[in-house]
């Protein structure tokens, strides 16, 4: 809470930590929803494509890995 009636230095000290509260809680977020939607994803391109390679399944011709290994880059 933050109070209006305190000095000029109290107040912005006040805003200051309200800001870090919230830029915290959107870093997080950020970062829980990534995992939460990229996971499904990853999940979901490996199994409609089980039998082609990384380069058939992205479109580079180069890339003749298999798919399995779009989860080694998740470690």
């Amino acid at each position: 809470m933050i109070s209006y009636g305190d000095s000029c230095y109290d107040y912005l000290v006040a805003v200051r930590k309200k800001l870090y509260e919230i830029t915290s809680f959107n870093k997080n977020l950020a970062i829980s929803s990534v995992a939460i939607i990229f996971f499904p994803m990853l999940l979901y391109t490996y199994f409609n494509n089980q039998s082609k390679t990384i380069g058939e399944i992205f479109g580079i011709d180069a890339l003749n890995w298999p798919s399995l290994t779009l989860f080694y880059f998740c470690q």
